[in-house]
């Protein structure tokens, strides 16, 4: 529940930007090369679980985005 809550608010807050709605799950792929450019070393079941965790985020986000009217992929 509470990454579905933080998952709406980061959507409401950012719904003035009209960012586009594909960029959600598009940021994961950035993070874990952030992540990696900062001397992380991820192993194939950590990027899994990355790419996991962005496609629950994304979900929600899209969800969200829908019930607001907004657009969504």
């Amino acid at each position: 529940m509470v990454f579905r809550g933080f998952c709406r608010d980061l959507m409401n807050r950012h719904v003035e930007r009209k960012l586009d709605p594909a960029l959600w799950k598009s940021f994961w792929g950035i993070w874990t090369a952030f992540l990696e450019s900062k001397g992380a070393s991820l192993s194939g079941d950590q990027k899994a679980a990355w790419e996991k965790l962005g496609t629950t985020f994304n979900e929600e986000c899209q969800s969200h985005l829908a019930k607001l009217g907004l657009p969504h992929t």
